[in-house]
């Protein structure tokens, strides 16, 4: 599923899932992605998201986790947002 949703955002995907000295799942021009899948529930681990995040800020992108939940058929695309900007006012 990583391959299929980095692929479909155009993305390119790193060596080993980023396991290697290139860290994270992929990128685009804009944005660094996180791959995880789940079935039916997750968790998310804010240290982890913040060393994607840093990464990402690093490399002039946003920084983009993608959690696949394959028993429900659905994915979630969670931008991670420095200091809440940009975040809804409604």
């Amino acid at each position: 599923s990583e391959v299929k949703a980095l692929k479909a955002r155009g993305a390119v995907l790193h060596p080993n899932s980023g396991a290697g000295p290139i860290k994270d799942d992929g990128h685009d021009d804009v944005h660094q992605y996180e791959c995880k899948d789940a079935r039916k529930s997750y968790t998310l681990n804010g240290k982890e998201m913040q060393a994607t995040f840093v990464r990402a800020i690093r490399q002039g992108r946003v920084a983009c986790w993608l959690v696949n939940f394959k028993d429900l058929g659905f994915t979630v695309e969670c931008k991670l947002i420095p200091n809440g900007k940009g975040v809804m006012n409604e």
